[in-house]
């Protein structure tokens, strides 16, 4: 799993954006306007799912900078 900060406004779609939580709860999908929108989302493909455009093409989150 990819270890990631905060993904880019670029990489926000339909208010969402993806942010990487230690341990056993995995990737989240937050909403910047409200708490977490869904709590332990247990792979990143999940939380793809919930963020890719009108062409179904996911946004990746971006890579943190130390595998670049």
């Amino acid at each position: 799993m990819h270890k990631i900060q905060h993904a880019p406004r670029g990489y926000m779609h339909r208010g969402y954006y993806i942010e990487a939580t230690p341990g056993p709860r995995g990737w989240n999908v937050w909403r910047p306007d409200e708490e977490i929108a869904l709590c332990g989302v247990v792979s990143l493909q999940e939380a793809r799912d919930v963020i890719t455009d009108d062409l179904g093409r996911v946004l990746t989150p971006a890579k943190d900078p130390a595998e670049v």
